[in-house]
C-alpha cells in the first residue's frame, strides 16, 4: 500500500546561514554606510571650514592616504598646513598637483589653478620669515617673482590679477606688477582709465617718463568731460616735464593740447611750463590767448549759497 503524503503544506526553505547571523550581517552593512556617511559630511564640513587644528589635519591626512588621486581633498590638506604655518609640508602636499604643469593641465583643471596661487601664497608666507638684505631674502624673492611671472599666463579673476599687481609693487618688481596690469586691462575693459593710471604711475617709478606720458594721452582721448580731459593731458605734460623733457613736453603741448585752447586753467599751466622750459614766446602765446578769453560768468548774488 502506498504511504505516499497527500499534504499541501510547503516544504521548509533551507537557509544559507542562521537568522542571527543574517540580522547580524545586516547590521555591520547598515553600520558601514552610516560610518561612510558621516565621514563624507566631515569631509564636507572640512570643505567649508577653515579648521586647521591638528586633529583636522590628521584627518585630511589619513583621508587622503585613503584617496590619494583626490585633487580637491590634497588642495584642502595643503591649505590647511599652511594656515597652521607648516609651510615645507605643505609644499611636500602640493607637489603631486603642480606636477600637472608638465601636462599643461594648470589652465583647464580648476584644481591645478589654485595650487598654483597656493604655492604663490605658501612662497610669499615663506619670503618674509626671511630677514629682508639677506642671501636668504633674496633667493625666497626670486621664487616668488618666478612664481608671479607663472600666474600672470593663467586665467585668473580680475581681482587676483590686481592683487598680485599690488603685491608686486610692494615688493619693488613692477615688471611683474605690469604683467597683472596688462592681463587685468584685457579682463575688465570698463576699468581701462583707472588701470592705465596705475600703469602709468609704475612707469614713473621706473623712470619711464616717455610711457607715462603715452598712457595719460590715451586716457585722455578716452575722456568724456573737459575737467577729465585736462587732467590726462597736464599728467602727461608732468611726466615729461619729470623726466626733464621739456621740449618735448612743449611740441606735445602744442600737438595735443589744441581742444584745450580756450580752457583757462590749461592755458594757466602751460604758461608755467613754457616759463619753466625757458620758453618766454610760448608763455607769451598762452597769456595773450589767456586775456583774449572771455570773462567767466558772474554767477547772481541771490544764487549763490
Amino acid at each position: 500500500m502506498s504511504t505516499t503524503s497527500t499534504s499541501t503544506a510547503r516544504p521548509e526553505r533551507q537557509r544559507l546561514m542562521p537568522l542571527t547571523d543574517i540580522i547580524l550581517f545586516g547590521a555591520l552593512v547598515l553600520g558601514s554606510l552610516l560610518a561612510l556617511h558621516a565621514g563624507s559630511s566631515l569631509q564636507q564640513r572640512l570643505e567649508t571650514t577653515a579648521l586647521a587644528d591638528p586633529l583636522s589635519i590628521a584627518y585630511l591626512n589619513a583621508w587622503l592616504q585613503a584617496a590619494p588621486d583626490d585633487d580637491r581633498l590634497r588642495l584642502i590638506l595643503a591649505q590647511r598646513e599652511r594656515l597652521s604655518g607648516e609651510l615645507d609640508t605643505a609644499l611636500v602636499t602640493l607637489a603631486p598637483l603642480l606636477d600637472g604643469r608638465r601636462r599643461g593641465a594648470a589652465s583647464s583643471n580648476g584644481a591645478l589653478l589654485e595650487a598654483e596661487t597656493l604655492l604663490l601664497d605658501i612662497l610669499s608666507q615663506q619670503l618674509w620669515r626671511k630677514a629682508p638684505g639677506t642671501p636668504g631674502f633674496a633667493a625666497a624673492r626670486t621664487q616668488v617673482l618666478r612664481q608671479m611671472d607663472r600666474l600672470a599666463t593663467l586665467p585668473l579673476d580680475p581681482a587676483q590679477y590686481e592683487q598680485y599687481a599690488n603685491q608686486a609693487i610692494a615688493l619693488q618688481a613692477p615688471a611683474q606688477a605690469l604683467r597683472f596690469y596688462r592681463r587685468l586691462l584685457q579682463t575688465q575693459p570698463y576699468e581701462t582709465v583707472r588701470i592705465r593710471g596705475d600703469i602709468a604711475a609704475l612707469y614713473l617709478q621706473q623712470g619711464l617718463y616717455r610711457d607715462a606720458a603715452q598712457i595719460y594721452f590715451m586716457n585722455m582721448e578716452r575722456a568724456m568731460s573737459l575737467a577729465e580731459r585736462r587732467r590726462h593731458f597736464t599728467a602727461a605734460l608732468r611726466a615729461l616735464q619729470a623726466g626733464n623733457l621739456l621740449d618735448e613736453a612743449m611740441a606735445a603741448a602744442a600737438q595735443r593740447g589744441r581742444g584745450l585752447m580756450n580752457d583757462p586753467p590749461t592755458l594757466e599751466f602751460l604758461t608755467r611750463l613754457a616759463r619753466a622750459a625757458n620758453r618766454p614766446d610760448l608763455a607769451e602765446y598762452y597769456v595773450v590767448r589767456l586775456l583774449r578769453l572771455p570773462p567767466a560768468p558772474v554767477q547772481d548774488a541771490e544764487a549763490q549759497p
